[in-house]
């Protein structure tokens, strides 16, 4: 299974280089339809399984996932076919370029995911597997409210590039505030809906058993109002090529958070884990905004502007016009 599951990781890489392709080029249309076909394809195979009782084996799944990849890398190079040139030749310069770039960058990813999950980690070594549990229950309701930094990050990277080669720093510096100001906004409510709701919602979601998650939960939610500010910093950062600054920048506070987990989670428990990113998310975000501040001339202040703006605008472009489509469809009726 270890073996024929490595054709996933090769069609995968295909599917991401031609999703890349097309992120460059701003067009987004095809990554959408094609993580709708890849998640698609599995959530059918296993809804139907479960609906009809179906005994199915890791091999089969395996399978199953092969096929959802290969679907959607077909439709993905569909997709981007136009924007395909190829040249013959080797040229030693953008190799040493990409290798460079991509060294930093696949440490930070490395980096960032050991970061992610080192609390976790160490929660199941230093206490109980049942207390990690506990602990990764709250991290997945945390992690719907992280999908607003992941679709516009999504966007921002390739403009930000662009804009750095037409435009300068000065409108990278806009893009950055704009992009995190926007994030708070549609963040904001939802940290606040959920910080009221813990209760019910651990208790709807996971049963009453599992309501020590609701503290966890808590303490979350305020370094989740940190994160938009760290992931478009690593976002613009690399995106004018400050791929190492980025690298060290993460790789310090994953062995900072790493040593804070292990100090607070001997010392108060299940709650040091969340405490002690929170602290890290705290420092991180102190030292990238310095650097920011440096590099760019960042106002952080200039986010919450941008946020408080953010709710009159959208019901001027978004909802006004609905509400006078609507009024003027039940006049006519």
């Amino acid at each position: 299974v270890f073996y024929l599951y490595n054709i996933v990781y090769i069609l995968s890489g295909i599917l991401t280089q031609f999703n890349c392709i097309e992120q460059a080029n701003l067009k987004y249309d095809g990554i959408f339809v094609t993580n709708t076909v890849n998640q698609l394809v599995f959530f059918i195979v296993v809804l139907s399984c479960f609906i009809f009782r179906i005994n199915i084996t890791l091999f089969e799944l395996v399978i199953f996932q092969i096929i959802g990849n290969g679907v959607s890398a077909l439709i993905a190079f569909f997709y981007v076919k136009e924007y395909l040139h190829f040249a013959k030749g080797f040229h030693k310069e953008w190799v040493t370029k990409m290798f460079n770039y991509g060294k930093y960058a696949f440490g930070t990813s490395v980096s960032s995911i050991l970061s992610g999950t080192v609390d976790q980690w160490m929660l199941g070594g230093l206490i109980s597997p049942l207390a990690s549990g506990s602990f990764n229950l709250a991290v997945r309701i945390v992690n719907l409210t992280d999908i607003p930094s992941n679709a516009i990050a999504t966007i921002v990277f390739p403009q930000s590039a662009k804009r750095m080669e037409t435009e300068g720093r000065e409108s990278i510096k806009y893009l950055y505030e704009r992009s995190v100001g926007v994030i708070l906004a549609m963040l904001i409510p939802s940290v606040i809906f959920i910080y009221i709701f813990s209760d019910f919602i651990i208790h709807i979601a996971f049963g009453n058993k599992y309501q020590d998650a609701v503290p966890l939960l808590r303490v979350m939610l305020f370094y989740i109002l940190l994160i938009p500010y760290g992931r478009q910093f690593g976002v613009i950062l690399d995106s004018i090529g400050k791929t190492k600054t980025t690298f060290y920048m993460v790789v310090f506070i994953a062995s900072f958070n790493l040593g804070l987990n292990y100090i607070l989670i001997s010392n108060i428990g299940i709650m040091g884990a969340p405490y002690a990113t929170l602290i890290s998310n705290i420092v991180g975000f102190i030292i990238a905004q310095y650097i920011l501040k440096k590099e760019l001339n960042v106002n952080v202040w200039n986010t919450f502007i941008y946020a408080y703006y953010f709710y009159p605008e959208f019901y001027v472009k978004f909802v006004k016009p609905k509400l006078i489509k609507f009024k003027v469809i039940k006049d006519k009726s």
